[in-house]
């Protein structure tokens, strides 16, 4: 462990600091927050909550830990004691269906807070009181200080340090080995080292030869300036569908992320007339064991090629995907910055422009949180006054900070998956975001029923003219609901390529994204 005095000036890790430069650069700051709101049922002792949050925050140093700029680059600048308040507001005095509105409305206007980096705190917890035994815990976290390896970490060591709290005992958790600004450290010492030249090495042969059309998707506009802008699309699958896509895994020997991405690659080969594929996603970059304790974003991007060249049979696609994407998720340590700069050159295209589409799988990232003698549930915030989750399938318009033109982000919530759709508003029509949507759904019948046959066989409604649902009226009062299959993802993590040497000036972004995990 370092020494304490050194903790006034520390290192960021790779992504904390593509963070901290997109904070800089970006007008609309509140994109990169993670906000969660959580039903409370049941008995709350709330000093022992507060209690709780504070011993994390003490425990866990980017809970308390600062971002000023020094000579114009980042440090991380460790607080020796957590300025950690629960905020609280009691809403018993309104009726019933009042409460209810007004615990939407600070969900959805916590969720739109300007954190200051080099003031902080980065942790802000409000908890709403509805009845005696009635509760709404609302979250939101800067991404600079956690990533969903971390909300994981959060939720587990909560609910422990909770009920210790309350029982009396220690919560048994241990001493942290390292924190994140040792990490940082370490993976600075790897990055000056041959192992980070020799994975450089083996990214230049990944990458080698890529095709420009593996980054360009065909648009319905084109590209005009650079904006957050984004829309969303929600394709929920069955529950039929989602066991029997588990069991072709199991049959295969695969991953359900591996279906999805076989089927996302077929997708996109077939929609824009390509046989070299390049999706991104989002890995932990969390390689030992004392890293997978701590908090902090660790997350590092990916770049997953797969060639589908002499028309391979679905079965074929699976194998191929699994066999060129597992050597590349154990290369997690290379900076995406330094990936997608070798990507560019290959390809002739700028680093703003990869990934062009990109995959993640994931659960809702707090669900780990369980506080003895009461039920949590996620709760999804609805600024336009959504009553129900049907009503969230409907194309919305909303902002996120990433390069992709394209993320199909796949969530396994009650037994069932949900895929939410983000697609550049400026780029794509509705129409052809819904006409993907049914094309996916349909390719990943195919792998439940016909592994056999050539991929550019599977019929596809690519030309199809699709009916989406109506978006419900705007204007009405916020709502708050359970989350359950069926949610959308509301956010993405920033997946920007920035130059990791950009220098002292804050960085405007480039075609600006995520999110936990």
């Amino acid at each position: 462990m370092k020494d304490r005095a050194d903790r006034g000036r520390g290192r960021l890790t790779p992504a904390q600091e593509q963070i901290w430069r997109l904070h800089h650069g970006l007008a609309e700051v509140e994109v990169l927050d993670m906000h969660y709101a959580l039903g409370i049922d049941g008995p709350l002792d709330v000093p022992a909550l507060e209690e709780a949050m504070r011993a994390l925050c003490r425990r866990h140093e980017p809970l308390r830990t600062l971002y000023p700029a020094v000579d114009g680059s980042p440090v991380a600048r460790v607080a020796e004691h957590p300025v950690f308040t629960l905020e609280q507001a009691d809403l018993t005095p309104l009726d019933a269906a009042e409460r209810l509105v007004v615990a939407a409305e600070k969900a959805v206007g916590q969720s739109r807070h300007r954190f200051d980096l080099a003031a902080g705190p980065l942790l802000r917890a409000t908890l709403l009181r509805l009845a005696a035994e009635q509760h709404v815990l609302l979250l939101n976290f800067h991404h600079i200080s956690a990533d969903g390896w971390s909300l994981e970490i959060f939720g587990r060591e909560g609910s422990a340090l909770y009920a210790a709290l309350r029982e009396g005992r220690d919560a048994g958790l241990g001493e942290l080995a390292v924190q994140c600004i040792d990490h940082a450290e370490q993976q600075a010492a790897w990055l000056d080292g041959p192992a980070a030249r020799r994975q450089a090495d083996w990214w230049a042969g990944y990458l080698r030869g890529v095709s420009p059309a593996a980054f360009t998707l065909p648009a319905d506009r084109p590209e005009v300036g650079e904006s957050l802008e984004m829309s969303r699309l929600v394709l929920p699958l069955s529950r039929e569908l989602t066991d029997e896509l588990r069991e072709v895994a199991r049959r295969r020997g695969a991953s359900l992320y591996m279906i999805l991405l076989a089927a996302l690659d077929v997708l996109i080969a077939r929609w824009a007339g390509t046989e070299d594929v390049v999706v991104g996603t989002l890995v932990a970059n969390r390689e030992t064991p004392t890293a997978g304790r701590i908090l902090g974003a660790h997350y590092n991007p990916l770049l997953l090629r797969t060639s589908l060249a002499g028309d391979p049979c679905l079965g074929e696609v699976l194998m191929r995907v699994a066999e060129s994407s597992l050597p590349a998720l154990e290369r997690q340590g290379l900076p995406f910055a330094r990936v997608a700069g070798i990507a560019a050159a290959e390809a002739g295209v700028p680093p703003r422009r990869i990934p062009a589409v990109v995959l993640q799988l994931d659960r809702y990232p707090m669900h780990a949180l369980a506080l003895a003698g009461a039920r949590v549930t996620g709760l999804h915030a609805d600024p336009a006054g959504a009553r129900a989750v049907e009503d969230l399938a409907a194309p919305r318009r909303l902002r996120a900070a990433s390069p992709a033109d394209l993320t199909f982000f796949v969530r396994d919530e009650g037994g069932r998956l949900t895929v939410s759709i983000f697609y550049r508003t400026r780029r794509f029509h509705d129409a052809t975001a819904g006409r993907l949507a049914r094309s996916f759904a349909e390719i990943l019948l195919a792998f439940t029923e016909r592994l056999e046959d050539p991929f550019r066989e599977v019929p596809l409604p690519l030309d199809e003219s699709p009916e989406l649902p109506e978006p419900p009226l705007e204007g009405g009062p916020a709502s708050l609901f359970p989350i359950t299959a069926g949610c959308p993802v509301d956010a993405l993590s920033p997946l920007i390529a920035l130059p990791l040497e950009a220098g002292d000036q804050p960085v405007e972004p480039r075609n600006s994204h995520e999110a936990d995990l």
